[in-house]
């Protein structure tokens, strides 16, 4: 499954992107150093055996341009992913095995990056370079039949607007009756546009802007402009950038405000631009530099930051952080995961997170309610 990795890498030179002449200039002032953890680890972990997912993974092949993914669906969590022929499959984690596997070509159009969300039987999807959203209905034999869909090509200025394919992070997220997908603008001085999402009305097919950029994001480049944003229990939203070193959590549209809370000392690395170009240097600053990764809810009562740490070389261990906030955005734990991770493959499970690891032989339940 080490292919799992290199597939990764044109969709990382796909995001060129952004505003701000050094992350770390945005933080420099602020003393930001590790913080102490004011609570003991707040989760247990319980390692489970997922041979029989790796095995339907490595006989079906896996098609990143579309992801992996996680839902519930009434007591049972599902796992699914599209084959390299262009099926969908649906495999039971409790039960260990495949319980679906229907045809999904005619949804799959040419080699587009897909952003999916699955909400209970519903799947919310986004063809990155069509531009256009659908929304389908899973029926009882898993085939989908289309509700409704929206033109994004219509939307203000959309013709110069390109959507962000996100291979780990939430391409996707939803609350009703929003779905907010991440956007940027051809046009404009490193794609930076007004705001950083499109928050799509489903009901009325409306089309909004949504979530500021950090101030610092548009002071010179930056070159992943990248993020994860959920949704709050009161409706705001929350937005963890890929090189932004604090939480933001903004408003709606009438009454926009900011909070911030800091995770640790920074560690990006500046983006040389001029070496844009140069194929092995995009490479070692993609492996080596600092990001992070995906922000999660955990029962609304804490929030999840994951941080892919720097390293010295590109041959060196991987290493992730996990940073944990109270609800109130407090930063009350932190610490460095101690097994490997494979980032397209971190989801919402039960009481908490489900980690994989790059084989997907084996997941890892972080209970935060044990």
């Amino acid at each position: 499954m080490n292919h799992f990795r290199t597939l990764l890498f044109p969709v990382l030179l796909a995001l060129i992107l952004t505003a701000c002449k050094s992350a770390c200039d945005c933080y420099a002032d602020k003393g930001i150093g590790e913080k102490k953890n004011s609570m003991e680890q707040p989760w247990v972990v319980r390692e489970i055996n997922t041979e029989g997912l790796a095995a339907l993974v490595t006989k079906k092949k896996y098609n990143e341009l579309f992801g992996f993914h996680l839902f519930k669906k009434g007591q049972d969590y599902l796992f699914a992913f599209i084959s390299a022929e262009d099926s969908l499959i649906i495999y039971d984690l409790a039960n260990k095995k495949k319980i679906a596997e229907v045809g999904f070509k005619r949804i799959i159009k040419g080699r587009s990056y897909y952003n999916a969300l699955f909400v209970n039987d519903t799947l919310y999807f986004a063809d990155t370079w069509q531009k256009r959203y659908y929304r389908f209905i899973m029926q009882h034999d898993w085939e989908p039949r289309l509700l409704d869909s929206a033109d994004i090509k219509g939307y203000e200025n959309a013709e110069n607007c390109e959507l962000y394919p996100h291979l780990w992070g939430h391409g996707l997220t939803y609350r009703f009756p929003h779905l907010l997908i991440h956007y940027g603008t051809v046009n404009k001085k490193n794609y930076v546009d007004t705001k950083a999402y499109l928050k799509i009305n489903t009901v009325n097919k409306s089309i909004e802007k949504a979530v500021d950029y950090p101030d610092c994001y548009r002071c010179s480049f930056v070159y992943d402009n990248g993020g994860s944003v959920i949704f709050s229990d009161d409706g705001s939203i929350v937005c963890l950038f890929n090189q932004y070193d604090q939480l933001y959590l903004s408003g709606d549209e009438k009454t926009d405000r900011k909070s911030f809370s800091l995770i640790h000392k920074c560690g990006y690395w500046t983006f040389d631009k001029n070496s844009e170009q140069n194929l092995a240097y995009v490479r070692k600053y993609e492996a080596n530099g600092e990001r992070n990764m995906n922000l999660f809810n955990i029962a609304d009562s804490f929030y999840v930051a994951l941080k892919h740490n720097s390293k010295p070389d590109i041959n060196s261990k991987n290493q992730t952080s996990i940073f944990v906030f109270d609800s109130s955005f407090n930063q009350i734990y932190s610490t460095v995961i101690s097994h490997s991770l494979f980032m397209p493959a971190i989801f919402n499970y039960k009481e908490g997170l489900l980690f994989f690891n790059d084989s997907v032989s084996r997941a890892y339940y972080y209970d935060f309610k044990e």
